[in-house]
């Protein structure tokens, strides 16, 4: 496997969180090894953060179709008694500067071993129109205003789609 791999996965024990999203695990700093990634799909969270020392930090991405569902989302987190959340930023109804909109969230999680130790996994909850213009804007804009700019304005448009597919949604 490679550095930066991305899985595609299913949440078993939070289940109730697929309702409004999927979500990918991404390991930015090292190699995931093939039984690790075979034990993922069973137990995603409980698994990833037990190897946190050995293997890095790791950030879970939850992509949403709207923004109401991140919120719902949020209101999950927030409910969970064996989750802590520790951090987050409100990205919507503050975007940041480039025109991000979504949440960025720090997790207490508790892990089972023999230290008793609790996890910090970083989430990001966005739209999965915002994931394509994240992409976009990594792959455009390396350090030019002029571009950043424009993007920015891009974030917007796709906000009003999202906006606009909602409403069709609710009809």
């Amino acid at each position: 496997m490679e550095d930066n791999k991305t899985m595609e996965l299913q949440v078993s024990e939070e289940n109730d969180l697929n309702e409004y999203a999927r979500i990918k695990v991404e390991n930015f700093l090292n190699k995931l090894s093939e039984k690790l990634a075979q034990k993922a799909e069973r137990e995603i969270i409980k698994e990833f953060v037990s190897e946190q020392e050995e293997n890095g930090i790791y950030h879970v991405t939850v992509l949403c179709y709207f923004t109401d569902d991140i919120m719902k989302i949020m209101k999950q987190l927030e409910d969970k008694k064996k989750w802590k959340v520790i951090e987050k930023k409100n990205y919507i109804d503050a975007p940041k500067k480039n025109g991000y909109r979504g949440y960025i969230v720090k997790i207490g999680i508790p892990v089972e071993n023999q230290k008793n130790e609790t996890a910090v996994v970083t989430m990001q909850i966005h739209t999965i129109g915002m994931e394509y213009w994240l992409e976009m804007e990594k792959h455009i804009s390396e350090g030019k205003v002029r571009k950043k700019d424009k993007l920015r304005n891009y974030s917007e448009h796709i906000l009003q789609i999202e906006e606009e597919l909602l409403r069709m949604k609710k009809k």
